[in-house]
């Protein structure tokens, strides 16, 4: 509404008046200003901020430090609406990740979909890489679930081995592990530079099947 008035009720300390209808303002909004910031409360649901823009704008937050580059969060109309986080102050402009409608991951640039899979993390760049680090005395893995019947995962639990097990767990059926001396183990824990464990035959000739041993 517009129109003048004058201030109704009492209102509360760094509370942001608000016009109640053309004739009245109420000074115990749910939006605050304290210390340089500004709030959003409200203790009987759930607080929110909300960005609006039209239907062919890109809506963002904008993050300036005084002399510095500008940080960007904001939906790109242009991209189909994707979520996109960027070293500017437009979106679309030096993207660092890109969530797009799919859910699809895109850190350096924008998710593909190869064939007729989607590649729910995509990362792109000259030198791309992906880094799982552990504390101290702890382990780092990635796991793949084909449900209901394969897991597999690949990484290195405490004991500084990397491993390759066909379950959810380090501890249980270890197809491939390396020690950290560099020793290799098919099957199991190696002692050697290159131990074969398990049963039947530890190599096979391609061709006739002739067993090497």
């Amino acid at each position: 509404p517009s129109g003048s008035g004058t201030v109704t009720g009492t209102g509360a300390d760094n509370q942001v008046a608000v016009w109640t209808s053309s004739s009245g303002i109420e000074g115990t909004s749910n939006l605050v200003f304290s210390g340089g910031q500004i709030l959003t409360k409200d203790t009987s649901g759930d607080a929110s901020v909300k960005v609006w823009a039209g239907g062919s704008s890109d809506p963002r937050l904008q993050f300036t430090v005084e002399g510095a580059t500008d940080y960007v969060i904001g939906l790109d109309n242009d991209a189909g609406d994707a979520l996109k986080f960027c070293r500017s102050s437009t979106v679309g402009t030096t993207t660092q990740m890109t969530i797009d409608a799919a859910g699809l991951v895109g850190i350096g640039g924008t998710p593909t979909s190869l064939s007729a899979s989607t590649v729910a993390l995509h990362v792109i760049g000259d030198n791309a890489e992906l880094k799982a680090e552990a504390s101290s005395g702890g382990g780092w893995a990635l796991s793949h679930y084909k449900t209901p019947t394969a897991s597999w995962t690949v990484g290195s639990d405490n004991d500084d081995k990397f491993r390759i097990t066909n379950s959810t767990s380090f501890t249980t059926d270890s197809r491939f592990v390396i020690d950290a001396a560099g020793l290799c183990g098919i099957g199991g824990t190696p002692v050697a530079k290159l131990d074969v464990l398990g049963v039947g035959s530890a190599l096979n000739r391609f061709g006739d099947g002739t067993s090497l041993g």
